[in-house]
Parts: structure tokens; C-alpha cells; sequence
């Protein structure tokens, strides 16, 4: 505790010292234990000119993850590390919460520095994301039957074991079937992609196992894939 004390005591006298002004990231993520944690990151430049960023702090949260709460986290934040006269910028993803916060310690800058704008930039990759799972929505039937498929081969020693055979019997590189994730849009494509390039082996793993006959595709939906 008194390394970390110390440790703390060090940024602060550093960050006092450093001219010019501050932008900082924030985000929410959660443990594999569902416990909720929220990172800030500082970003400023040098007298020499150069871009420096480290990790202010992270902080378990509890509680409703509402965008007072968060406003009083990062408020706290700041002015414990004396910089709530220096932060110009937070860039946030684009949840209502973030927004909620970010406005909130908007009004403060604009009431204690008029002659400055406080800026609230929203990651652009959550909202690109946000946009890419909107036009999803489209062929959400159709992903949901590929990601059945992809959770089955994955979770069943068996097919994956085949899987490979196949592979190694046509001197190709053993290639797992990819499971997407919510928060990238990308991996979507990819898992579409991934499965689309062991079909044809898939096809004769199911040619011999009825569970993954009865979740297989029809011709039509392959073609959308």
C-alpha cells in the first residue's frame, strides 16, 4: 500500500508539471468474474513535442453504472489528481450513460473556463460498430444459424478431431472455426469468412453426425453467405 501510495503521489507531482492541457479516454469493461472496472488514460504532448499516454487509474465500480455515477468517478479522479482545470477533451464509446457524464462535466469546465470548449469525442469504432450490427439485423436469422453451427463444432471434441484430420489429409493448415463477438463488428465477417473456407470438410463431417445435420444451412442460405 505504500508503494502504491507513493507511486501515486509521483504522477500527481508529474502531471502538475507537464505544461499545456490533458485529454483522457475512458471506458467500462467487466472482469470474467462480472466485476465492473473503469480505465482512464491521459494524453498530452511535451515541450519537445511529443504524444505521451499512460493509465490514470482504474477503478472497480459499484452499483447502477448510471452516467451520474460515472460523473462522479471521473470528477473525483480529476481533481484528485489536480487536473480538472487542464482536461480539454474525454473521448468515450457512445453509451447514454458516457453522454450523460460527459455532459455533466462539460457544464463544469464551460462554468470555471468560458474562453475554452470542452470537447466530448464519441469512439468512432463503437459507432461504426453500432451502425455495422444495425444493417445486421438484416440477416440476424442467418447469422444466428451460422453461429449455432460454428458453437457446435467448437464445443464438441469430436468434429474438431475430424476437422483436423481432413485438414492434414489435404495438406492444408488446421483452421478453427471463429466465434464472433458482439462488440466487433468485424468478427462477424470473419466467422462468416472462417466457415466458408471449411465447407466442403464441415460437409462431410455432417454427412456423418444427424446433430449437425439438423442445424445445417440450406443451399439458399449459403448462397447469402
Amino acid at each position: 500500500m505504500f508503494e502504491f501510495n507513493s507511486r501515486r503521489e509521483r504522477i500527481i507531482d508529474f502531471v502538475k508539471n507537464i505544461p499545456g492541457r490533458f485529454s483522457i479516454t475512458t471506458d467500462i469493461w467487466s472482469s470474467i468474474k462480472n466485476e465492473a472496472f473503469i480505465g482512464v488514460t491521459i494524453h498530452f504532448i511535451t515541450n519537445e513535442w511529443k504524444l505521451k499516454h499512460f493509465t490514470l487509474e482504474v477503478l472497480r465500480i459499484t452499483g447502477s453504472h448510471t452516467g451520474n455515477a460515472i460523473y462522479e468517478i471521473l470528477n473525483k479522479l480529476l481533481e484528485d489528481f489536480d487536473l480538472k482545470q487542464k482536461v480539454i477533451s474525454v473521448t468515450t464509446d457512445n453509451g447514454s450513460n458516457m453522454i450523460v457524464a460527459c455532459r455533466l462535466l462539460k457544464n463544469d469546465f464551460d462554468a470555471q473556463t468560458p474562453a475554452l470548449d470542452f470537447i466530448h469525442s464519441r469512439c468512432i469504432c463503437h459507432i461504426l460498430n453500432l451502425a455495422v450490427n444495425a444493417g445486421l439485423k438484416y440477416i440476424e436469422n442467418l447469422i444466428k444459424k451460422l453461429r449455432k453451427i460454428v458453437k457446435s463444432i467448437r464445443r464438441t471434441q469430436l468434429y474438431l478431431e475430424e476437422l483436423e484430420r481432413l485438414a492434414i489429409a489435404a495438406n492444408h493448415t488446421f483452421k478453427h472455426p471463429i466465434l464472433d463477438i458482439k462488440t466487433r463488428w468485424n468478427s462477424t465477417f470473419l466467422m462468416a469468412e472462417r466457415i466458408l473456407t471449411l465447407k466442403e470438410d464441415l460437409s462431410i463431417i455432417k454427412s456423418r453426425h444427424q446433430p449437425l445435420q439438423d442445424i445445417w444451412l440450406n443451399e439458399r442460405e449459403w448462397e447469402k453467405c
